[in-house]
């Protein structure tokens, strides 16, 4: 192939004509198939002499063309007949070859694309068709190299190769594990000589890339287990000295935090992300190797006692110690990534059941509660702002599970919960003193409502243990800080407060109803009228409360004080709860409208269409939304879940059920009908519309021929994809056959379509036992109660049903 044709087709994708853009892609993927294509694309992509431009969109190319082509023996081109990829093995082991010269050479706009594509080849290639890429990548790992360069470039393979096996189970490691005994001494022999503090300032930037690579190269190495050479105790305690080296490291120059600086973007810098995989490495050992004794009790980890014994007695406190001076300076204002914080935070929880490491930390554990985990909880300017300029985002970042896994304030928060629970009697009562010392200040004017709303948060956090011990002066403090200083900040001048007031209500809630039933009507009342406060984030929370304040769950009702109270005002929570609903798409709100859907059973006939309405407009503008919307997904499925609920409330009243009717058959209509596209944009939701369905076609009076009209569509979408969901749609279909059998047996298409459906189980070979069993039971309700209409099916389904019946 003539390079020249390939670098101009290149350049071409890069003008700024549309058309001419286009007639260079076109030409392009017409090479794809065209043999020698991939090795000139290759040399182009490696050669230095190539603008960058060009190179950078040749790499990304060669990209796409090895996710699309390395792995595969046929390709389909232009929706034709399957042809044999063009890659001969002559121009594979062109790329293989040449690979870490190309990652070598390339800058840091090329540099990702080509580790994927070593990733990518790894996967299929290493180690049959990769001989020496071991050997290779060795010597540009060993300290007597003096091109830096060519140091990354091996960095960047070997964690490449030790991620492609970082999820694997032992016995799909083999390759990685033969590959240790070389890569692994050559990585700590590096990381030592990068570590001596002699290294010149000049080459500390690139030493700190090194470093983060190496440690992260070791995290893929140990995510899963300590492998069999690694539990050799000289070898691993040379690595735990490594590792306690590259935390304790003094901060460079080039990491220093400016006064304008960003601190998600300081947070990214090589020396701050090489530590923080360090930390997160520790976690991930005291998780797996703090208790020696937990790992005896488990069969197939007996090799690593051992392992665990050495940890336990020899590194689990030291590094303990280390990260208590770590966290002390964030105490003293000092710069610490959050992601680093929250890893430190983790390690000391699991230190808090160890005796060998709860020995040492007891006498800072007030400290560390106080100057540390305290501030991380107050009230900040940066939330502050958020709450100002993005109230719906500040309620995301409180609510979503998916945060609670990087937020400090969570990870502070759990190791506060954690000392109060497991030490007690050393922690509890000082927690307590020192949060009621706060909010006296507060009330003295001494302290802000930043430390005011950490100290609330503190006094939430603990709520369950302070409602689990029965020392009587705690109670009646508690009593009397709830009393003077929480349920006062509902009306406080700062909305932050009133929202948080709102909050450790609701944490109390259990408490307040036993203690005296008059003052926690009051307290409910006062949450509800939250629910018309002028900023978001405080309805949000009141309504949040709301539920925690009215439901019992032992009884699985409201609780008796205030049953009535509530009762009396709910069409204005309801209606309050959809307007937030409109603003907000929360699984919260909707669990809160559940409960009172529950808990006001007898109460919700009225206001069953109203309710069915708004849940199924709510559900449809959740459901529409983005796919990487986690949060509106929950929502619209918990909407489902309160339409259930609603459903369920008014069973009794069956002629509710055909009201209904012209609001829930469109909106399971719309769940099992697929998009203009023919794609199923609502898949997720299929379970719950079958389940809604079981209900309308069970104490509906009768099956109208409205919600016959959904029979054909479920079917349809059965044969589309959902034969998986046979179970669940087995569960209208027997109403449909059973209840509204007159209307099912007086079209013949109807009783095809079923029989369809139990032949096309039975005759897929894809198909488990539980989906035959479901087809079975399908069966067995048609048999039962249309035998007027089976007439020549019963032949039809035999001879495969009792072929599948008896496999064993």
């Amino acid at each position: 192939m003539d390079p020249n044709a390939l670098h101009a087709a290149l350049a071409a994708t890069l003008n700024p004509d549309l058309q001419a853009r286009q007639a260079a892609e076109t030409v392009l993927k017409e090479l794809d198939n065209v043999p020698g294509y991939l090795p000139t694309l290759f040399l182009i992509v490696k050669s230095t002499e190539v603008a960058t431009e060009i190179r950078q969109a040749g790499v990304i190319y060669l990209k796409n063309l090895v996710h699309k082509q390395w792995g595969a023996e046929f390709i389909t081109v232009n929706d034709g007949e399957p042809q044999r990829v063009p890659f001969s093995p002559e121009d594979k082991q062109a790329v293989r070859s040449g690979i870490i010269d190309a990652l070598t050479e390339a800058d840091h706009l090329t540099r990702p694309q080509l580790v994927e594509i070593l990733r990518r080849i790894l996967i299929y290639d290493f180690p049959d068709r990769m001989p020496g890429f071991i050997e290779q990548m060795a010597a540009g790992l060993d300290v007597t190299t003096q091109d830096p360069k060519r140091t990354r470039a091996c960095l960047l393979a070997c964690r490449a190769l030790y991620k492609v096996y970082e999820y694997k189970p032992p016995d799909k490691r083999v390759a990685l594990i033969n590959a240790l005994p070389v890569t692994l001494p050559l990585l700590a022999s590096l990381l030592e000589v990068l570590l001596t503090p002699e290294a010149p300032a000049a080459q500390q930037e690139i030493a700190d890339e090194f470093i983060k690579l190496a440690v992260k190269t070791f995290w893929s190495c140990v995510h899963q287990s300590i492998p069999a050479g690694l539990q050799e105790i000289p070898e691993f305690m040379r690595w735990m000295t490594i590792l306690y080296r590259v935390i304790e490291r003094p901060v460079p120059a080039s990491a220093v935090k400016g006064p304008n600086d960003d601190n998600a973007e300081v947070a990214k810098r090589p020396y701050w992300t090489g530590k923080r995989w360090a930390v997160q490495i520790m976690h991930r050992l005291i998780h797996r190797y703090g208790n020696p004794r937990a790992l005896e009790k488990v069969g197939n980890r007996q090799h690593e006692v051992g392992l665990s014994q050495a940890f336990h007695d020899q590194v689990a406190a030291k590094f303990m110690q280390l990260f208590l001076q770590v966290l002390a300076a964030t105490a003293q204002g000092h710069f610490l990534p959050e992601r680093l914080l929250v890893e430190a935070l983790n390690y000391l929880m699991s230190c808090i059941s160890l005796a060998v490491t709860w020995l040492q930390l007891k006498p800072h554990a007030m400290d560390l509660a106080t100057q540390v985990l305290f501030p991380v909880l107050c009230f900040t300017p940066a939330d502050a702002e958020l709450w100002e300029c993005d109230p719906i985002e500040f309620i995301r970042t409180c609510y979503d599970i998916m945060e609670d896994c990087t937020s400090p304030r969570v990870a502070a928060s759990s190791l506060m919960v954690d000392l109060c629970r497991k030490r007690t009697k050393t922690c509890l009562n000082p927690m307590v003193e020192f949060v009621h010392t706060v909010f006296r200040e507060y009330a003295a004017g001494t302290a802000d409502a930043g430390r005011k709303d950490g100290a609330m948060y503190c006094f939430g956090a603990i709520a369950a243990q302070l409602q689990e011990e029965a020392i009587p002066e705690l109670t009646q403090l508690v009593w009397t800080m709830i009393l003077e200083f929480v349920a006062t900040e509902l009306k406080s001048s700062h909305g932050h407060l009133r929202g948080r007031s709102c909050w450790v209500l609701g944490q109390f809630g259990d408490f307040l109803a036993a203690k005296d039933s008059s003052l926690f009507v009051q307290a409910v009342g006062g949450v509800a009228q939250m629910l018309e406060d002028p900023h978001l984030p405080v309805r949000f929370q009141a309504a949040v409360s709301l539920r925690m304040l009215v439901y019992d769950p032992d009884r699985r009702a409201a609780q008796p004080a205030v049953e009535e109270h509530v009762g009396a005002v709910l069409p204005q929570i309801i209606t309050h709860l959809f307007n937030l609903m409109d603003q907000v798409g929360s699984d919260e709100l909707v669990s809160t409208l559940d409960v009172l859907i529950e808990c006001y059973a007898s109460s919700m006939p009225p206001y069953a269409e109203g309710l069915c309405t708004r849940l199924g407009e709510t559900f449809i503008r959740l459901a529409a939304g983005d796919d990487n919307d986690h949060d509106s997904s929950v929502a619209a499925s918990q909407c489902c879940s309160a339409v259930l609920t609603l459903l369920e409330a008014i069973k009794d009243n069956g002629e509710l059920y055909v009201a209904l009717e012209k609001v829930l058959v469109p909106l399971i209509l719309r769940i099992v009908s697929p998009d203009e596209t023919g794609n199923y944009p609502y898949t997720d939701y299929l379970e719950d519309a079958m389940e809604i369905l079981t209900y309308m076609t069970y104490y509906a009076p009768r099956i109208s021929p409205e919600v016959w009209t959904l029979f054909k569509p479920i079917t349809t979408c059965f044969f589309d994809f959902a034969i998986d969901y046979l179970s669940n749609i087995n569960l209208p279909f027997h109403n449909f056959i059973s209840r509204g059998n007159a209307y099912f047996v007086a079209t013949r298409e109807n009783a095809e379509l079923v029989f369809k459906m139990i032949q096309h189980v039975l005759e897929n070979s894809q198909t488990g036992d539980r989906d035959v069993t479901e087809a079975a039971k399908l069966a067995e309700t048609f048999l039962l109660n249309s035998k007027e209409a089976v007439g020549g099916f019963v032949a039809g389904v035999t001879p495969p049903g009792g072929g599948r019946f008896g496999q064993k």
